[in-house]
């Protein structure tokens, strides 16, 4: 943010806000300011809810995952020393998540068919079949 409100002010300030320079240098920070503004915001809302402190530990660090590998790309230890705090924090979660998971109803929570033996059944039945025709003309022909 800091940055941002520095170049503007190099550009002339938001007087400037409808030039080619704007565009340019000011434009392109619009998305990851709102996104960190909006990571800040779902932090602290789960911080005063009383997340779990692993848990936000955990988003932190997915928050800063993409802006960390393309700053520090140039700095392997900065850059391992952060992947490891990642499979840290990610370890931390897992046996927690893994807990609540076996505690819900996961049918609550999840659609996927290969849930249940029975819902694989009907998902894997339902799906095309090919087959090589019989009748000898050419190209596969869906067997339904």
């Amino acid at each position: 943010m800091t940055d941002a409100k520095h170049k503007l002010a190099e550009l002339g300030g938001y007087k400037e806000h409808r030039g080619p320079e704007f565009n340019r240098h000011m434009l392109p920070r619009c998305r990851p300011l709102i996104e960190a503004i909006s990571y800040r915001m779902a932090y602290e809302a789960g911080r005063e809810s009383g997340v779990c402190p692993k848990v936000l530990r955990l988003f932190e660090m997915l928050c800063l995952a993409p802006d960390m590998s393309s700053s520090l790309s140039e700095d392997r230890t900065t850059t391992r020393a952060f992947q490891d705090s990642l499979v840290k924090a990610y370890e931390d979660v897992l046996p927690d998540m893994l807990k609540a998971v076996g505690e819900a109803d996961v049918k609550d929570y999840v659609i996927a068919p290969i849930l249940s033996d029975e819902s694989w059944s009907d998902f894997v039945g339902d799906l095309p079949a090919f087959a090589y025709p019989t009748d000898g003309v050419g190209g596969f022909q869906p067997k339904l």
